[in-house]
């Protein structure tokens, strides 16, 4: 049997760093990347967790649940936000019981009918979304997607209000020229897809305010780093300077971070930034980035309630659960020059 030890030898971090990671430790300072690497070691060594001393072989879990993910590695590696969701549903559904079986989006055949349900973790398209709750299982909890038109319970942060509140706090400083550092969430087939909620929000506060600007709208297409540094850097350099940059996520704000250095321009005093997510990274970046605290802890833990309750207690009526977000404000952002 693994022990600790051994993952920490192969992860090439401490003993303490691999049990605070399997412990779901958040208080912990360490990249998504290692948190990935020792959870991908720990499986491949078939680490088994001690068992407590009032813990029996009758309570090991027996019951099933399909995460249906539409992330790759590599994505994830680069967004730790699914991750985090991720890791919070297979920490709650061993509360419940729960063994949690991980599935891609193209392989769906691999899910067993007789799973208590789905979890759907990203953005997939109606059609599979019925596919899953019409021939694999009526219980499917959709997480983080757009639940307007599907009669399916749903679990997810509220991005809208969230992006008016954070778009309220660079108005009041004075911030009239507000770029949004958005673009296409990638589909389930990996092409450029989905318009979320921050876009909405986003075009629904610079209009009322009569400050929409469809130069100001800096789409990225498909959410990464790389792009969000080279649509930043073009913008510049072709001399569209906003005041202030919202980016959809805080990996797209490090982007953005490296694009304005590198124009000899300062932050927060040329250029504010705020973003969305806030990742551990965050608060250590120079200057410390202004974010907006998604739960994504909760998030995963609420979709593992909403299972079990409808394994306990089926319905008729679907649920839509959006959790308030908190804005942590550090030194990105700060009042325009007058």
């Amino acid at each position: 049997m693994a022990t600790i030890k051994e993952i920490a030898e192969r992860a090439g971090v401490s003993v303490t760093t691999v049990s605070r990671v399997l412990n779901m430790d958040d208080t912990l300072n360490v990249s998504g990347d290692t948190r990935v690497r020792v959870f991908k070691i720990a499986e491949e060594l078939e680490y088994v967790p001690r068992k407590r001393k009032n813990q029996t072989e009758e309570e090991e879990p027996v019951r099933s649940i399909s995460v249906v993910y539409w992330y790759n590695y590599e994505q994830e590696i680069e967004d730790p936000y699914y991750l985090s969701i991720r890791l919070a549903i297979e920490e709650k559904a061993k509360e419940y019981g729960f063994r949690v079986h991980v599935v891609n989006a193209d392989s769906l055949s691999s899910i067993d009918p007789s799973n208590v349900g789905i979890l759907v973790l990203g953005r997939l398209e109606n059609s599979t979304l019925e596919e899953l709750s019409e021939k694999y299982n009526k219980n499917v909890i959709v997480i983080d997607n757009d639940f307007t038109e599907k009669d399916l319970d749903h679990v997810g942060a509220d991005f809208r209000l969230a992006t008016i509140k954070a778009l309220d706090y660079l108005y009041s400083l004075g911030h009239k020229r507000i770029a949004h550092l958005g673009g296409r969430l990638p589909a389930e087939d990996g092409t450029e897809g989905f318009r979320d909620d921050r876009d909405r929000g986003y075009d629904y506060f610079m209009k009322s305010k009569g400050l929409y600007d469809p130069a100001l709208v800096f789409d990225v297409g498909v959410f990464s780093l790389k792009n969000a540094y080279r649509k930043v850097a073009d913008e510049i350099a072709a001399g569209n300077i906003p005041t202030a940059i919202m980016a959809s996520n805080d990996t797209m704000a490090i982007g953005a971070y490296r694009a304005i250095s590198e124009a000899g321009l300062r932050i927060p005093e040329d250029i504010s930034v705020l973003s969305f997510n806030d990742i551990p990274n965050a608060k250590y970046m120079l200057p410390p980035l202004t974010t907006v605290k998604i739960p994504t802890k909760y998030i995963g833990y609420a979709a593992v309630d909403l299972l079990a309750e409808r394994e306990k207690n089926p319905r008729d009526y679907t649920k839509v659960v959006l959790l308030h977000s908190k804005l942590k404000i550090r030194g990105s952002c700060c009042e325009v020059k007058k």
